[in-house]
């Protein structure tokens, strides 16, 4: 009986520490015909110092492997938001005003004090997210980067191929119908959890389970809050895409895949997976010594001088060298170009404020102004100096942030916007490489010389002179042109969308009634206008303007959907007729976006399409499969064209004498389908979790 126990209490010892050894973030992949060994870690996407505990080992596997490989590789980050169109569609809804159409939408304001101060002073939050995922508030408890940067920015310096362990488009998606499901959680927690909860509230249970580097644990709490359907999504599926990529790549040599710790465990999770391919994934675990420690600060400290390319903005306004793709943002009246350092952890940011000063008649470099420039800019300014560019003043700023990071600035004044040229990294980034960046910036379109201007989708064009600004000009949104002449003539055209089948106005009425606001606007007393008949209806009025005592001449154009306001600042008719005439309503055009089949299995229909629909988590409530139901997709345009696609499912037990009376008798639903079918006919217009 003793023997008995004894063999009883050794085997539940041996079990207790064969289960605490195999609590590893890090597991070696090695057999099934590997000529190298492999590894696999579990990461969270986060800078907080929990996902630091980095030991030796763990620099020795990343450093001796061939390649890196992440869920997806930052490198193509912002390459597949742009081309998936999600920033321009949430930037584009933003930046289209449809409340208070005719008071804000065409509203030109002159930026305000706290708004020249934002634009100087912020850190861009896509970069941060991007970069860094790190807070002002918890700088001191985080590190320089997330975890998942820092092993892409180890790999990219030691000169190892990155890859995507997923497709990213795959992935997204993936992971909005989990989170976006209306029953993403079991409706309790398993009982065993519940009691855990009582203790610690959820996320401390995660952490603490990544501490202990327990990755069944993890895969345990959540199969207790999460049901088949989340699982299966942010999961299942996307563990299975991760294996079949790391069991092509390991084949070519040795790779460190980083994943998110929650992928791991359980008995649809990484490891698992691998050992039913036939591998054997072992657990790797080593002390954390001052070894560790001198690898991480080596890697940190180690720069790679960046690639410097010359990129040209859509108008053709600056031509600059920049470490990265320009990629261009469009925020109000407003254009952000980023273009991100990955491998160093630095970035440029070019911001253009449009200042409309030639209607207010104000200038945006007063005595104020370097009142401003103090309060704006992080830390201490080392050096400011006055600067003249191809006949542009302004300013050349370099400053050093409290945590010692050097930034530096060139800010212009032209008459149409200011121009904000930033160089930001770690350390003295800025100071090695910001003359490269800040030499290069040379300005094209500075003459009078008139050139045709349109939309990169057309939909219009117009003759202006070459010195011009064009904002939002081949982006989802409102776009607004502006130019300015040697005479100090201003001319800009301003389109707004505006697709609201809900209340249609006369479009006499709203050709006036965007004039009579935009002067209303401005504080200028309107009388009176006159309609002109063109190829299309028109709109046209003036004042005089109080300030420069000049004639501000205004047009307006519908078509469509399309809002269209030209204006004129200057005492030259002739100009003007010749400004107002050369604007035409032309055809749409798609050179970059083939039509290609698109079958919709939610709504049942397919279609020749150059744009998809907006992702949509349907989630229909009915009781009974026999209730009614509706369900809408929207395809939006870079033209801001938009098409509106609706299924109407009738109750099973709704019954019409013949196909007429859907429309005619039931004047309560058909009249309404009847209606949207002749609009829609003419209007041919992140993750929640860090481990997942």
């Amino acid at each position: 009986m003793k023997k008995r126990l004894v063999f009883a209490l050794s085997l539940l010892l041996s079990f207790a520490i064969n289960s605490q050894e195999n609590n590893s973030l890090l597991w070696k992949i090695s057999g099934n015909g590997l000529k190298k060994d492999s590894y696999l870690y579990g990461t969270m996407h986060v800078s907080q110092k929990i996902a630091f505990h980095l030991d030796d080992v763990f620099y020795e596997s990343l450093l001796n492997s061939d390649f890196v490989a992440l869920e997806s590789n930052p490198s193509l980050w912002l390459d597949n938001m742009f081309e998936s169109n999600a920033l321009g569609r949430a930037l584009g809804d933003f930046n289209s005003m449809g409340r208070n159409f005719y008071t804000n939408s065409f509203k030109s304001e002159s930026p305000k004090l706290e708004q020249l101060m934002f634009f100087i002073s912020r850190e861009d939050m896509l970069m941060n997210g991007i970069l860094y995922r790190t807070n002002n508030f918890n700088k001191n408890f985080q590190e320089d980067t997330y975890l998942d940067m820092f092993i892409y920015q180890t790999g990219k310096k030691h000169q190892k191929k990155i890859y995507s362990l997923e497709d990213y488009n795959e992935s997204s998606s993936l992971v909005k119908k989990a989170t976006t499901s209306a029953k993403a959680y079991k409706d309790k927690p398993e009982v065993w959890l519940q009691k855990k909860l009582k203790k610690d509230n959820f996320l401390s249970l995660m952490n603490n389970a990544y501490r202990d580097r327990n990755v069944e644990f993890l895969d345990s709490i959540n199969h207790g809050m999460y049901n088949k359907s989340y699982m299966e999504n942010m999961l299942y599926i996307r563990n299975k895409n991760m294996v079949n990529s790391i069991d092509s790549i390991t084949k070519k040599g040795s790779l460190f895949s980083a994943v998110g710790a929650a992928h791991l465990g359980g008995e649809k999770g990484v490891i698992a997976m691998l050992r039913d391919r036939g591998y054997t994934v072992k657990p790797l675990l080593s002390k954390i010594t001052k070894k560790a420690d001198l690898e991480k600060k080596k890697i940190e400290d180690k720069v790679i001088a960046p690639n410097f390319r010359e990129q040209t903005t859509e108008d053709g306004f600056f031509t600059v060298q920049v470490p990265n793709k320009m990629y261009e943002l469009n925020l109000m009246n407003n254009t952000s170009y980023i273009s991100p350092d990955l491998t160093n952890g630095g970035y440029v940011i070019i911001t253009r404020i449009n200042t409309f000063s030639k209607l207010h008649g104000k200038e945006i470099k007063d005595k104020n102004f370097d009142k401003i420039l103090f309060e704006s800019i992080p830390g201490e300014i080392i050096t400011k100096t006055e600067i003249t560019k191809q006949g542009l003043k302004g300013l050349d700023i370099l400053n050093k942030t409290k945590t010692g990071d050097y930034q530096r600035y060139q800010i212009f004044f032209t008459p149409l916007e200011v121009l904000v040229f930033k160089m930001d990294g770690k350390k003295e980034y800025v100071k090695n490489f910001g003359d490269t960046f800040f030499n290069s910036i040379k300005f094209n379109n500075l003459s009078d010389e008139l050139i045709t201007v349109s939309p990169t989708n057309k939909g219009f064009t117009v003759k202006v002179p070459k010195h011009h600004a064009f904002i939002n000009k081949g982006f989802q949104g409102d776009r607004t042109l502006q130019a300015v002449d040697k005479k100090g003539n201003y001319y800009f055209v301003k389109e707004v969308n505006l697709i609201d089948l809900s209340y249609i106005e006369e479009d006499n009425f709203e050709l006036e009634r965007i004039q009579e606001r935009f002067y209303k606007n401005l504080e200028l007393t309107y009388k009176k206008g006159v309609f002109t008949s063109d190829d299309k209806e028109s709109f046209e009025s003036n004042v005089i303007l109080d300030k420069s005592n000049k004639n501000l001449f205004l047009k307006t154009v519908t078509n469509g959907s399309h809002y269209y306001l030209l204006g004129f600042v200057s005492k030259d008719l002739k100009i003007k007729e010749t400004f107002f005439n050369s604007f035409k309503i032309i055809d749409f055009e798609y050179p970059n976006t083939p039509f290609e089949r698109k079958v919709d299995t939610s709504l049942y229909f397919s279609v020749n399409t150059n744009v998809a629909p907006v992702f949509n988590r349907f989630n229909v409530k009915k009781s009974k499969s026999y209730q009614s139901y509706n369900k809408t997709a929207v395809y939006t345009n870079t033209a801001n064209e938009q098409i509106s696609v609706q299924l109407d499912k009738l109750n099973d037990l709704t019954s019409f004498e013949n196909i007429d009376s859907l429309w005619s008798k039931n004047d309560s639903y058909g009249s309404r389908l009847y209606f949207k079918k002749y609009l829609n006919s003419i209007n041919s217009q992140v993750k929640s979790n860090s481990l997942f």
